[in-house]
């Protein structure tokens, strides 16, 4: 999941507001989560409620329902399957 090319792709979706240092997928109990892993949580106040199509589309072709934001190895938000914000 560390692959340059695709974290590129995710972070233009972004329009680059989100410095993205690694994609992960990930096991909380039995469900197997998609996760980026962020340099800073204060540039998460800028994406809005809505993740960016481009992200969204990308989450929904690797099979995971819900997309977290890890900073210092904590879940600082979560994103589900129709890009909406759950905290």
């Amino acid at each position: 999941m560390n692959d340059e090319a695709t974290v590129k792709a995710i972070e233009s979706g972004y329009d680059n507001r989100i410095d993205i240092i690694q994609i992960m997928s990930y096991n909380n109990g039995a469900t197997s989560k998609l996760a980026y892993n962020i340099a800073s949580d204060s540039q998460l106040a800028q994406i809005g409620s809505t993740a960016p199509v481009a992200a969204e589309n990308l989450r929904t072709a690797l099979g995971y329902s819900e997309l977290d934001f890890i900073y210092n190895g904590r879940v600082v938000m979560t994103v589900d399957i129709n890009g909406t914000r759950k905290y």
